[in-house]
């Protein structure tokens, strides 16, 4: 299993406690996320590496492919992937963060993300399936800082801190993911 823009490396230990035969791979541009990823699972190395600039994988050498809020390289995703191999893309659904984002002044959902989406990976990967998720948030203000900042609104709120600390708490947004699965042919 290969893990692209894999943070902290939770995603992965939760796939590879599934599957006990299962190795993974934590790949983040970060090398401090990269360090925390390698210790998120007995299974699990890491490497430091920039999804753009290619996969540092061996051609066909992957079964399954997650990328979680991550950038997306459709010709390399599908040259590591063996063939019938799965790719697992959660995005943010249209009104993720709904509630807070909004309140605060960030950056919505682009309506044309699911598009984007299929123009990057369609050409190289099959669509099999997609499925929504929403639940709703009781956040502290912390938190909510926190989720905004983890988010491209981060780099446009210089005073992030100081708008999550004027709303009420806790504070009540929604969550909203889109799982999409793809596999290569």
């Amino acid at each position: 299993m290969l893990d692209v823009g894999a943070g902290t490396g939770a995603h992965l230990a939760a796939v590879l406690d599934a599957d006990p035969a299962a190795i993974g791979i934590a790949l983040d541009a970060s090398r401090y996320a990269a360090r925390r990823a390698a210790r998120a699972h007995p299974r699990a190395g890491a490497v430091v590496a920039d999804a753009w600039s290619g996969l540092p994988v061996r051609t066909g050498a992957v079964g399954l492919v997650l990328d979680v809020f991550s950038p997306r390289n459709g010709p390399e995703t599908a040259r590591v992937l063996r063939p019938g191999g799965l790719l697992v893309v959660v995005t943010p659904g249209p009104d993720h963060l709904a509630g807070l984002v909004d309140v605060v002044g960030g950056l919505q959902v682009d309506a044309a993300k699911d598009s984007r989406l299929a123009a990057a990976l369609e050409p190289h990967l099959v669509p099999v399936g997609r499925v929504e998720h929403r639940w709703e948030l009781a956040l502290s203000r912390a938190d909510a800082a926190r989720a905004v900042a983890m988010g491209p609104s981060a780099r446009h709120l210089p005073d992030l801190n100081d708008r999550v600390t004027a709303l009420p708490e806790p504070v009540r947004a929604t969550a909203s993911i889109v799982v999409s699965l793809y596999r290569r042919p």
